[in-house]
């Protein structure tokens, strides 16, 4: 064997046996824990799908109990069409009476107002008619006011407020005649109406017919003794009396 052989041969034998310092040992492969990200994966995805179609499912099976069940159903008709509850209808008597209040107190457009709402809860109710009338005619709305007296006894030809306001409106835009007729209409139901008495001998007194206006003031008088009004019928009585002694001189 010549002595390179046997330096080969020795190298080999070296190199069988070399054991490298820790230091420099190569390091092991790492691998990527597979397994552990497609767990990953499939919780991130699938968990909330998972409890999205649990939702459903609960809900359908709620409905389909509901469906099965009477109690459940109207639980259920009740929770998706629940009607509305209908608006509160005002009182039509309340706000007749509120304008009645603010009439007396001469808060005539605030009492319009109650009057209006009233009717239009109630419109076949002829004294709303008759106490709207009443204060348009104050505030100077007299075509509107004799129309509504005209619905009001439309409605109730025996509504003696409506009659005697018709009349003692109709003398106050000059036609003395129709008024004449609607007062005595008004007296035919009762006699003792002090207030168509005092109308129709003012309407009487503008027509010269005084002895008849004379009667209608002595009745209204004799009706209302402590009325305010009384000083001044006296005083008319007093004026159509001198009147007549001179006259019959």
């Amino acid at each position: 064997m010549s002595l390179i052989h046997e330096a080969l041969k020795k190298l080999e034998a070296a190199k069988s046996t070399y054991n490298p310092p820790a230091e420099f040992a190569p390091l092991p492969e790492r691998r990527r824990p597979k397994a552990l990200i497609i767990v990953a994966v499939l919780l991130v995805v699938l968990v909330p799908a998972g409890y999205a179609a649990y939702s459903i499912l609960t809900a359908v099976e709620k409905v389909e109990k509901a469906a099965t069940d009477d109690t459940g159903l109207d639980a259920l008709k009740a929770s998706i069409s629940a009607p509305r509850k209908p608006k509160a209808v005002s009182d039509p008597s309340a706000k007749n009476a509120r304008g009645i209040e603010l009439f007396r107190s001469m808060q005539y457009e605030d009492a319009e107002k109650e009057f209006r709402a009233a009717l239009a809860a109630k419109p076949d109710e002829a004294a709303y008619y008759n106490n709207l009338a009443l204060t348009l005619a104050l505030i100077g709305q007299e075509d509107e006011a004799e129309a509504l007296l005209k619905e009001a006894l439309a409605l109730n030809p025996r509504h003696i407020e409506a009659l005697n306001n018709l009349g003692a409106l109709l003398d106050r835009r000059g036609d003395a005649l129709s008024a004449i007729k609607r007062l005595k209409e008004a007296l035919n139901i009762d006699p003792g109406y002090a207030d168509a008495l005092l109308n129709l001998g003012v309407a009487l007194e503008k027509q010269g017919r005084t002895r008849e206006a004379l009667d209608a003031y002595g009745r209204f008088l004799e009706k209302k003794p402590a009325d305010p009004l009384n000083e001044e019928v006296r005083k008319k009585v007093m004026r159509l009396k001198s009147g007549l002694i001179v006259k019959g001189a």
